[in-house]
């Protein structure tokens, strides 16, 4: 009888297969640190984009933009324009928050205030003798005001 001999395949140890595991771990752990990173990268690049580029209207009738009729009254303002926004702390409306930032952005003559009536109890007195409720506002441009 003819017996073939199978070569011997060569033996890994025990201690050569952990290392392998061990490699291949830190290597995924690595990759994942690298790409965690860069998606904390990219979040905060994107968190420092201004409102206009990062919150769109998809409303049917454009609710929550800025005509194009305002941008060129604003363009075209020369006075320093304060908006106060009398709002107390944590209650603020997220539509007014969006609307002011964007009206803040589209000139350097705009500038929004909030004023927290809890803070500044007597600030509203100076522009009406109504009750204010939170998140009103008061529109201030040299000598003249309009609350709103």
């Amino acid at each position: 009888m003819n017996f073939i001999k199978k070569p011997k395949k060569p033996k890994t140890s025990a201690p050569a297969r952990s290392q392998m595991a061990l490699l291949g771990g830190s290597y995924s752990l690595v990759i994942s640190a690298v790409v965690l990173a860069l998606l904390i990268v990219v979040n905060l690049f994107v968190s420092a984009l201004p409102t206009t580029l990062t919150k769109y209207d998809i409303s049917s009738t454009k609710l929550y933009s800025i005509t194009s009729n305002t941008k060129v009254v604003v363009n075209a303002m020369e006075e320093d324009v304060t908006i106060y926004w009398i709002v107390q702390a944590g209650q603020e409306d997220d539509v007014i928050e969006n609307l002011l930032g964007k009206y803040e952005s589209l000139s350097d003559h705009i500038t929004v205030v909030k004023r927290n009536p809890d803070v500044y109890p007597t600030f509203a007195e100076q522009y009406t003798d109504e009750e204010v409720p939170n998140n009103s506002l008061v529109v201030e441009s040299g000598d003249r005001y309009r609350y709103i």
